[in-house]
């Protein structure tokens, strides 16, 4: 991929040449020679022409590579340590809602990197393993910003469900409990009948008549057909034609900023919430 007439060496056979050969050896650009996936172009969704590592073959490149390696955005290329953007008002976990989140997320082994509604960029999401839009992000900020990842995403500010394409502008209902709607459904997380999602002051729930082409994992209790967590498939056409890019869950689970809210996410509603980011991160 160098070049077919130079003399160069090329020990990992990836067809790029060592950008650091013996004397007497023609220079190539391949930045680690020893390594199959580093190459110029090896993370083509980051740079078609820097030497990155892609050792996951996702087209990312790694965020942190050995000294010499152009660095990508991929936080997990190693796949040890999957990572999640999770976009909340101030980017801190300093509320009893998102420390829930990030409990919950880093009890499945993900690396939290926290990102303020005001900062985060559609670019933060390249190369993460999903993204989480929590309720605390406000949707005067955080708008349709994430509409075109293609990250797997679930959003819990239902506010932005219609600007990310997802379904129309939600109800809001002050009722903490929810109904699951398909009890064998992996998303339902083995949960029957009514459960309490939230509670405390300024909980509630967001809720929309069923999207069409969504599968509906749950509604508020006592009204079924006010839908409060649905999921799409990759591909699937969502509000207004736009086509999911990844999959993604929207769950409405509010924590009114009025006043001085103080509201927990509960055991239940963390099971809903693991399961959703288990079942987009596994499509």
């Amino acid at each position: 991929n160098d070049s077919k007439d130079e003399c160069m060496q090329d020990d990992d056979e990836d067809g790029w040449g060592d950008d650091d050969p013996p004397e007497g050896v023609t220079e190539g650009t391949d930045c680690d020679d020893g390594d199959v996936a580093t190459f110029p172009g090896a993370a083509e969704l980051d740079s078609m022409t820097e030497c990155m590592q892609d050792e996951d073959e996702d087209g990312w490149g790694d965020d942190s590579p050995q000294d010499g390696v152009t660095a990508g955005s991929d936080c997990s290329d190693d796949g040890v340590d999957p990572c999640v953007v999770l976009i909340t008002q101030d980017g801190t976990a300093d509320n009893t809602y998102d420390q829930g989140l990030i409990a919950a997320l880093q009890l499945d082994g993900y690396e939290v990197l926290n990102f303020a509604d005001t900062d985060v960029v559609l670019a933060d999401g390249n190369g993460v393993d999903v993204v989480v839009i929590s309720e605390t992000a406000l949707s005067g900020e955080i708008g349709g910003t994430m509409a075109d990842t293609t990250a797997p995403l679930v959003c819990l500010e239902g506010l932005v469900w219609d600007e990310m394409g997802m379904a129309p502008e939600p109800g809001i209902t002050n009722i903490d409990d929810v109904v699951i709607l398909d009890d064998a459904d992996p998303l339902a997380a083995g949960l029957t009948g009514n459960v309490t999602a939230v509670s405390g002051t300024g909980a509630g729930l967001f809720f929309v008549p069923a999207p069409a082409g969504a599968t509906l994992i749950a509604g508020v209790a006592g009204s079924p057909d006010d839908v409060v967590e649905f999921a799409y498939e990759s591909g699937a056409t969502m509000l207004a034609g736009f086509v999911a890019p990844n999959r993604r869950v929207g769950l409405g689970y509010d924590a009114d900023q009025a006043g001085a809210p103080v509201v927990t996410v509960e055991a239940d509603g963390i099971a809903l919430f693991r399961a959703a980011v288990t079942w987009v991160t596994e499509g």
